[in-house]
């Protein structure tokens, strides 16, 4: 490896966006694809974020063969899942019309191959309140102060070699909130079937996607304790993992209460068939 430059791959977006994250893949056949959410920044409020659409680029060769422009609003799933309110629809200001007060935090992989790829993303949204403050004149002032970024479901995207969308599904996501943006969600696919699953609270949650069709809705599954004497106080950190074949890596802390064997708080790594 010498470090040299073997090629450049440039966008091209479309005028007053931008790109936000980026990921790239290679198909085969010399040819690659990358994916990437773009967005606006405007003041409204406060200078924010809003989260505006995709974008599916086929590289060939180095050059661009196919672009297209996904708006996030336009996609079924994610639109029913998201609340209304982060829909953001501003009176004479068209380029922010269908702009999503969302973030969304990509995987920097993209899952499956073949004629079918599966990107994977995040919602989350900063939460904050506010505290009133006295200065040293005794005037009273607010301030904003920052409480973690609250994630509010997954979204998972199918696309073909051509960029095409296939399916795309949502799967909402409670009770996570954080002061990093660490994912949270993985996904797994096997025999037509992609499982987007997360780990809160000594549980897997999970949502099954078969031919583009969810499953049915989110279900969960308990975590089992060492023992059958274990009682559970309480579950922190919990991750989850692709690790290899139809294999994921779940992990956390627990702490534990036995009466027996002593009160211990454990760090547990669970591995997790998906069949």
């Amino acid at each position: 490896l010498s470090g040299e430059m073997v090629n450049r791959y440039r966008f091209s977006p479309v005028e007053g966006k931008n790109i936000v994250e980026l990921v790239v893949t290679s198909s085969g056949d010399n040819r690659y694809i990358a994916a990437s959410m773009s967005g606006i920044r405007e003041r409204y409020d406060r200078y924010e974020d809003y989260t505006d659409g995709l974008y599916l680029s086929v590289f060939r060769e180095g050059e661009e063969a196919v672009s297209r422009f996904y708006k996030l609003s336009n996609l079924g799933a994610f639109y029913k899942k998201a609340d209304p309110d982060m829909f953001r629809f501003f009176p004479g200001r068209k380029k922010m019309a269908g702009s999503v007060g969302y973030q969304l935090n990509m995987h920097p992989e993209i899952k499956g191959g073949g004629n079918e790829m599966i990107l994977l993303a995040e919602a989350y949204y900063p939460e904050y309140h506010t505290e009133w403050y006295y200065d040293a004149y005794g005037m009273a002032h607010t301030r904003y102060v920052f409480d973690g970024y609250r994630y509010t479901h997954a979204l998972a995207i199918a696309f073909n070699k051509k960029a095409e969308v296939v399916w795309d599904e949502a799967m909402e996501i409670k009770g996570i909130r954080s002061y990093s943006r660490a994912h949270r969600v993985d996904a797994i696919s096997g025999d037509g079937t992609t499982g987007i699953v997360y780990n809160l609270d000594n549980e897997l949650h999970y949502k099954l996607v078969s031919g583009g069709t969810s499953d049915g809705g989110r279900q969960a599954v308990t975590l089992p304790l060492m023992h059958a004497d274990d009682q559970l106080k309480a579950s922190e950190e919990g991750r989850i993992r692709y690790w290899y074949g139809s294999y994921l890596l779940a992990s956390g802390y627990q702490k534990i209460e036995n009466d027996s064997k002593g009160n211990r708080r454990i760090f547990y790594i669970y591995k997790i068939a998906f069949q």
